[in-house]
């Protein structure tokens, strides 16, 4: 029987929309609308764009050959992820993550992003399709990473989404920049929790330098991190294409690929990432089975889970520490307001003090709802996320007991 090929594109397009930070966005997303525009892609997520005068532009450019689109709006300014498609988008649902960064650290801005987890249900030629497009939070420093408890929390809440929600389709697609390398626990807990597969590793013919794979702060990328590449001369790994197949389908993925380098006829980069295109065949085969645990998955999969389950301690400890600490920080500016309300200053002083008083209202207005809201909302998130990784281990041990 003759298989469906089906092309897929993942590319984080770098749409900040700030001037000085991101250069030449303009003309970078004109020209990734143009190369979609092309249409060799079936099904194309990207990420970052920030902007809904981009997304409009995009759409203006691909929709005569990718006619539908869906955009997964959620917090300040959207998380980002948009998805083009050349066939009907069925259905539609955003799960945003629980633990999202911090909303003080303005100047990382996953906080108003609102990020999640995006799927969207596609018919391709009858072929019933769930396309799982997210961003996981960034990584700002190698050591000390203060977002790590955050990305493996979303990692495991993507991965029980999938989970969840992929039985009745034939195959699952996870594309976006997860943030996440080849070593890291995130990555290990969507995989083996969600049983799926990693098309750089898993297609026809295998890379012979995993490094070819890289995506991001690659040394010939114009856009790349001094820092980055000083950690990381080869560029990092952390944009993905994942699937899986259910039963009475068979998928294999012929080729995939890093592209969208640098723009042609042009001196910079269609973003500060590269692209990640695979290539899959579906085939119906009524004895095709989907990926099923073995023992050798459960021990790899509570391996990652426990893992992630000591990061998230740790995370909890860091909020518990970080509570206190605003508290503490309340009541010094507490005390300092009222020795400003109960001295008697000079003339000249008065208005200093009255000055002084309004920055220490709003800074003890700060320190209440950093210490009081958003902390313990932040731990209930991170406690969340342990329980349940505890209940599915617990599951786990109770099944398999029960087989013996």
């Amino acid at each position: 029987m003759t298989g469906l090929t089906l092309n897929v594109l993942t590319l984080n397009s770098w749409g900040v929309h700030t001037p000085f930070a991101c250069q030449y966005r303009h003309e970078r997303i004109a020209a990734i609308g143009a190369e979609v525009a092309k249409g060799e892609y079936d099904i194309v997520t990207l990420q970052e764009i920030w902007c809904q005068s981009d997304y409009d532009k995009l759409c203006k450019k691909i929709t005569s050959v990718m006619p539908y689109t869906h955009y997964f709006h959620s917090n300040m300014i959207g998380t980002g992820v948009c998805l083009f498609s050349k066939y009907p988008i069925l259905e539609t649902f955003l799960h945003r993550y629980q633990v999202n960064g911090f909303a003080h650290r303005f100047y990382h801005g996953d906080w108003f992003g609102g990020k999640g987890c995006g799927l969207a249900k596609i018919d391709v030629k009858g072929f019933r399709i769930n396309v799982y497009a997210t961003h996981m939070h960034a990584q700002y420093r190698v050591v000390n990473d203060e977002y790590l408890a955050c990305r493996v929390s979303q990692a495991f809440e993507m991965s029980q989404f999938i989970k969840t929600t992929s039985d009745s389709c034939d195959m699952v697609i996870a594309a976006g920049d997860f943030n996440a390398r080849p070593d890291s626990v995130a990555y290990s807990v969507i995989r083996k929790n969600s049983l799926l597969k990693d098309a750089w590793l898993d297609q026809k013919v295998k890379p012979s330098n995993p490094e070819t794979g890289n995506t991001s702060d690659l040394p010939s990328n114009l856009f790349h991190s001094a820092y980055w590449l000083k950690n990381f001369p080869h560029g990092e790994r952390i944009d993905y294409i994942m699937y899986k197949n259910n039963q009475g389908c068979s998928i294999e993925c012929l080729d995939c690929s890093v592209t969208m380098g640098k723009i042609p006829d042009q001196t910079f980069p269609y973003s500060d990432h590269e692209g990640v295109a695979a290539v899959f065949t579906l085939r119906r085969n009524i004895t095709a089975m989907g990926p099923v645990l073995e023992i050798k998955d459960i021990e790899e999969r509570d391996g990652a889970l426990n893992d992630a389950l000591g990061i998230l301690q740790q995370g909890l400890t860091r909020v518990d520490f970080e509570k206190m600490l605003y508290l503490g920080y309340v009541v010094v500016c507490l005390l300092l307001f009222i020795f400003f309300g109960w001295t008697n200053p000079i003339f000249e002083l008065s208005c200093l003090y009255t000055l002084l008083q309004c920055i220490l209202s709003v800074l003890i207005c700060f320190g209440i709802w950093m210490g009081v809201v958003y902390k313990t909302a932040e731990g209930a998130g991170l406690q969340n996320a342990r329980k349940d990784i505890i209940n599915l281990r617990n599951a786990t041990k109770a099944e398999r007991e029960a087989r013996h």
